[in-house]
């Protein structure tokens, strides 16, 4: 379970760095396309521009909407953990409780067996 989720976070990353390079590759693209666009008509540019732009501010929302998905994702695993530990913890306690008892009721029956032993 703890690899599933590891794996799962690790894909999650593996997305964002994508979706980063693509933004990255975005910015170039327009970068190269805006010298030639200078020599042609202003309004020409300008859609080219606030296409580019549009398209960057969706790729960032994705951006942010996987980020916030991941840190649900990893708060769920920290307390998911959180329980499996309290549990195991408290399994333990138990267990530890039912030896000590255990042996206090040995010693309880060797002690009154010697006493038997004693009296006869």
């Amino acid at each position: 379970l703890r690899v599933q989720r590891m794996t799962f976070m690790s894909r999650q990353i593996d997305r964002l760095e994508d979706m980063e390079r693509e933004e990255r590759e975005m910015i170039e693209g327009l970068e190269a396309v805006a010298c030639p666009l200078r020599t042609s008509t202003g309004k020409h540019f300008r859609q080219k521009v606030r296409g580019a732009q549009s398209a960057l501010r969706e790729t960032q929302e994705k951006e942010a909407e996987e980020r916030r998905a991941i840190q649900d994702t990893s708060l769920q695993i920290q307390e998911m953990l959180v329980q499996q530990c309290q549990t195991m913890m408290q399994d333990l306690t138990e267990d530890r409780d039912a030896a000590i008892l255990k042996m206090q009721c040995a010693a309880r029956s060797r002690l009154a067996h010697k006493r038997k032993e004693e009296v006869a």
